[in-house]
């Protein structure tokens, strides 16, 4: 992550599409923003894999940034490639919500929606192969 970071750094800002102190502020304050909203809120306990969504999300950001302040990508290439980020990080954070809270809900018994939820968290790594 730092070496991401890093790298995205040494990059000509005048090149890139948004500036990157944009990315990572941005990257804390949705953190903060969903962290509050899902403790708060939604009364469940915080875990991990929140940090670990918006750290994936905002590093993918910062990559396709870079990229294209290199000239490896066209903007309409990344765009595209940012809108798909987007949607992966939505998907994984319905998961992750989706497990938490029917799991919350159903104290001492099985999840209703466990078997969905998993599928559902399982389902981007089947993308890959």
């Amino acid at each position: 992550m730092i070496r991401i970071v890093q790298g995205s750094g040494a990059v000509e800002s005048s090149a890139l599409l948004f500036p990157r102190n944009m990315v990572l502020i941005g990257g804390v304050v949705v953190y903060i923003v969903l962290l509050v909203g899902t403790s708060v809120l939604l009364k469940r306990q915080v875990t991990t894999e929140l940090f670990l969504i918006v750290g994936w999300t905002t590093l993918m950001f910062l990559e396709l940034n870079a990229l294209f302040a290199q000239g490896q990508f066209t903007k309409l290439t990344v765009i595209a490639l940012l809108v798909i980020t987007l949607i992966f990080a939505i998907v994984s954070m319905i998961c992750y919500l989706l497990y938490y809270l029917s799991s919350s809900r159903d104290r001492g018994r099985r999840p209703r929606h466990a078997r969905s939820a998993f599928f559902c968290a399982a389902l981007p790594g089947t993308w890959t192969r």
